[in-house]
């Protein structure tokens, strides 16, 4: 960790705030110039289904709508109470709060949150960059009174995460957001409840990864996820929004993005080629979905999803493939050190991972 590290950069004149309704999980349904226009990711389950193949079958389909469940849930109240806010009018019963400090205040929700479920929390300033202009629907997102975040996240099962692009992988993802859905509500009940305003989010109102980054979980990965020193790219990511002042964590340097520049693994394992193979960021956007500005390699999200709609399902291969999605044994946590140290080992580091892992 470095007080001069910079974990990315914006071009000023070029980034704006993104309109959720420009991601691709929104685009098949207006956009008629998108790739998979029309095509919902399930939509050819009964297909693959009747196919036979090994992790496709019907109670391994029902498993993933059933993981998914706890999100989906909570996610259609909030769109109907359009992320309510206002703090609960029960009376306070335990007195004044107005001695807490910044740093007490993200002591006590961290604590929580990792009650909770979860083992990787940060608190930071919200940067207005990553508040979404406006959601799904169009309407403006306003969130100027809720200037701290608590991003947190969930790991996944790896061995599960293992069977992508399979029906077994994306319950193992379904089962990871459902958990970010319960710890958000959950943590901002208490936060309401401490006498601040609260918004839980998962994908929705901000984008997660660059808020992660800001409160000290990872750094961003050539195929645009976070990668963290513990879990590698295999969390889920959630955040809840406040007035609640907090403190700020520091963005960490893993030597992530150098290592990127070395290895090309989630590249070479993505079935709908949609991660650039370029050796350094070159900042160059390959869709509507993908927001300019930021230097960073940008992924053809357009192709990612038109895969996950043949294959009735998401798909993980680039985050199971990722040298630090490993086990958090003594060999990779020498291995995340190193990396972390110098950049002199990268290229033989990228060796010994297809070695031991194909």
């Amino acid at each position: 960790m470095t007080s001069d590290f910079t974990p990315y950069q914006v071009d000023k004149a070029t980034y704006k705030r993104f309109d959720q309704k420009m991601i691709c999980f929104s685009r098949w349904r207006w956009d008629e110039d998108f790739i998979a226009y029309g095509k919902g990711i399930y939509d050819n389950a009964p297909a693959k289904i009747a196919q036979g193949l090994e992790g496709y079958s019907k109670e391994e389909f029902v498993a993933i709508e059933a993981a998914w469940h706890v999100h989906d849930t909570f996610a259609r109240i909030r769109a109907l109470s359009a992320g309510e806010l206002e703090r609960d009018s029960f009376p306070n019963k335990i007195g004044d709060v107005s001695g807490y400090t910044p740093e007490s205040n993200s002591a006590q929700v961290k604590k929580f949150a990792e009650g909770l479920g979860s083992p990787i929390v940060g608190t930071t300033r919200v940067n207005p960059n990553w508040i979404y202009a406006s959601d799904v629907r169009g309407n403006a997102l306003n969130l100027e009174n809720l200037p701290y975040a608590v991003v947190f996240a969930v790991p996944m099962d790896q061995a599960k995460l293992k069977r992508s692009p399979s029906y077994v992988a994306s319950a193992a993802v379904g089962v990871a957001y459902s958990r970010c859905r319960f710890i958000g509500e959950s943590l901002a009940e208490f936060i309401k409840r401490l006498g601040y305003s609260a918004l839980p989010a998962v994908n929705e109102t901000a984008i997660s990864v660059p808020l992660a980054i800001d409160a000290g979980l990872g750094e961003f990965a050539r195929n645009g996820l976070l990668i963290g020193e513990k879990y590698g790219m295999a969390v889920r990511i959630g955040k809840v929004l406040t007035d609640m002042p907090l403190a700020q964590d520091t963005p960490v340097n893993l030597g992530v993005r150098r290592f990127c520049t070395k290895c090309k693994k989630c590249a070479e394992n993505c079935p709908a080629n949609a991660i650039s193979f370029e050796n350094q960021p070159d900042g160059k956007t390959l869709t509507k979905s993908n927001n300019p500005g930021i230097l960073k390699w940008y992924v053809n999200v357009d192709r990612c999803y038109s895969f996950w709609t043949h294959n009735s399902s998401d798909c993980s291969n680039c985050v199971t493939s990722c040298p630090f999605t490993k086990p958090d044994n003594w060999l990779h946590k020498t291995t995340r050190s190193v990396i972390k140290r110098t950049g002199a080992f990268d290229r033989l580091l990228v060796r010994m991972d297809d070695w031991l892992y194909g």
